[in-house]
């Protein structure tokens, strides 16, 4: 054969080896790509993740080596194997502080997200009768005005809540009177409806106010973040900003006011206090958990008199990715 003949037939073999080789690959990399298709795309959109989260996510699960990566939308324990082993190869990453912060943040607000859409297809409450005990109501009670009331126990017939803290509560008429309530419920959402005051008990053993039950209650709202209960002790000061003679914006800090925080959130706390303080005040707020201090800002959203104690609902504004992250890791359960 001639040695032209052997190139030519070198070649063609050399060039469909190549071919197959290059086509192989193509569909091995589109077999890896599947399970990110567009519905996975869609899927994350409608989650409230954004197009860096959607990379991100799909970073994370690749190194994971989740198969079906689809199920991080609808197996909570699959988001907290994954987000968990990420986080802990982030600690022992050669990062900067700052940076490891950034990322285990970022991990985080995704899986808060995700979780978010866990509980928007938990079913609500449907009645007034599936409302716990010790839930904290706010009542406007016809002409009477706003009220705060505890339920107390939930029965059958109707729920038996406390008398409002006020002067001479019993010199108020309350029965047969219109009521909407609005309520949080724990890790849920805000809830409201209408009822009446069916009756009012005044006893040495109870004194309290019967609401009727009803059906029509409706889930008006949700929390952002996830929140857990606390014992933290806590010191907070009201503070506004004002500018000095270079012109540089400075925070003046007014008197040490002490308290216990017994919830939070990375968005939020609360706080109980004997010291009131206004609604909108804006509060820098010192506490420890695990005997560590942490500081956030906040401004004041709600407050709430509780016999002879004030419970300050805080909206955070500002704080380090660090105490971020060591909130977060408190609400999951981390430390």
């Amino acid at each position: 054969m001639p040695i032209i003949a052997l190139i030519i037939i070198f070649v063609l073999v050399l060039t469909i080896s190549v071919l197959i080789a290059v086509l192989v690959h193509n569909m091995q990399k589109k077999q890896k790509g599947k399970p990110f298709s567009t519905e996975f795309n869609q899927l994350a959109l409608s989650v409230g993740l954004s197009k860096n989260d959607i990379k991100e996510v799909k970073d994370i699960l690749v190194k994971s080596g989740i198969s079906k990566p689809y199920l991080i939308f609808s197996d909570a324990g699959l988001l907290e194997k994954v987000v968990l082993e990420n986080i802990q190869g982030i600690e022992k990453s050669n990062l900067s502080p700052e940076e490891k912060e950034k990322r285990i943040l970022s991990l985080f607000e995704i899986k808060r997200k995700i979780y978010n859409h866990y509980y928007s297809m938990r079913e609500g409450l449907r009645s007034t009768m599936e409302i716990e005990a010790n839930q904290l109501l706010s009542m406007k009670v016809g002409s009477l005005g706003k009220f705060y009331t505890i339920l107390i126990m939930n029965d059958r017939k109707n729920l038996i809540c406390s008398m409002p803290e006020i002067k001479e509560p019993f010199s108020l008429d309350w029965k047969d009177k219109p009521v909407e309530i609005y309520f949080w419920r724990y890790n849920d959402a805000g809830y409201i409806f209408k009822s009446t005051i069916e009756n009012v008990v005044n006893s040495k053993r109870l004194q309290s106010l019967l609401i009727a039950h009803t059906a029509d209650i409706k889930r008006i709202q949700r929390r952002e973040y996830p929140r857990r209960k606390a014992r933290f002790t806590s010191k907070f000061f009201r503070f506004s900003i004002t500018t000095s003679e270079q012109g540089k914006p400075v925070a003046l800090l007014g008197k040490t006011h002490f308290g216990v925080v017994i919830d939070i959130s990375p968005g939020g706390a609360s706080i109980m206090s004997d010291e009131p303080v206004k609604k909108g005040s804006n509060l820098k707020l010192d506490f420890s958990i695990n005997e560590e201090s942490y500081i956030a800002y906040g401004s004041v959203l709600n407050i709430v008199k509780k016999k002879n104690m004030f419970i300050i609902h805080l909206q955070f504004h500002r704080m380090s990715d660090r105490v971020k992250n060591t909130i977060y890791r408190y609400v999951y359960n981390y430390i």
